[in-house]
């Protein structure tokens, strides 16, 4: 896992070493729960599932997928 942040509020009032600890403590609260996910099956076959004009980042991405040869999403 390869931990990134950006800040676009330059003037917070404090340094970059609090700003760093704060991001690290954000890190290590996530890590155990990002680490223990368990993938589910990624179907690409865009027929089996309903989906939303929300959905169309997933969609293009499953849809690349298939392009490079990839025949289930967690491949």
């Amino acid at each position: 896992m390869i931990p990134a942040a950006t800040s676009f509020n330059y003037e917070t009032g404090t340094t970059d070493q609090e700003t760093i600890e704060f991001q690290d403590m954000i890190f290590a609260q996530d890590k155990p729960i990002v680490e223990n996910q368990k993938p589910e099956d990624l179907p690409l076959d865009l027929q089996v599932e309903l989906s939303l004009k929300c959905d169309r980042m997933s969609i293009a991405y499953r849809q690349y997928l298939k392009r490079i040869g990839v025949t289930l999403g967690t491949d």
